[in-house]
């Protein structure tokens, strides 16, 4: 059974938020045309992962994410580098496949409560779990192969 810790409010306004950016983005040509953003809201913490070609259009994504009411903090992991084309997102795909599969297999671990985002071979762990389970899932996808680095972006229950 999946047991979330958000409440359907939270998860709609979660929903809400990274829907509003991307379509921002997605109206903005130069955005369009010149990045890979990917948004994910977890328990009003966002996001924002990719690559932009330059820093002004880095900096723009932020500024049209720090326009959304109700989030806690925003989280800018673009790069400034090309778009990432097809073939690396089919690896990030993979990979974020492999995490949660590590994740499942984990005794003890609610993999349910974490969001799993891979962008250029980074994956970042999103959720309200324990400092002991944050550890445990760290661990996990870090042990997956082709992850460069795990970034934990989680709030701590006791």
């Amino acid at each position: 059974m999946y047991n979330n810790k958000r409440s359907v409010v939270t998860m709609m306004n979660d929903n809400d938020a990274s829907n509003a950016v991307l379509k921002a983005i997605d109206s903005d040509s130069d955005l369009r045309e010149n990045t890979h953003v990917s948004i994910s809201t977890r328990n009003q913490l966002m996001l924002i992962a990719g690559q932009a070609a330059t820093e002004t259009q880095r900096n723009r994504v932020y500024q049209i994410a720090s326009q959304v009411p109700n989030l806690k903090r925003i989280y800018n992991e673009i790069t400034i580098e090309p778009p990432s084309g097809l073939a690396a997102r089919s690896v990030d795909t993979w990979i974020t496949t492999k995490v949660k599969t590590a994740l499942l297999a984990e005794k003890g671990l609610q993999s349910n409560d974490i969001k799993v985002v891979t962008e250029n071979k980074v994956v970042y762990l999103m959720g309200l779990v324990t400092p002991g389970q944050a550890e445990i899932a760290s661990r996990a996808a870090s042990e997956v192969s082709r992850v460069q680095r795990v970034v934990k972006i989680f709030e701590y229950q006791q």
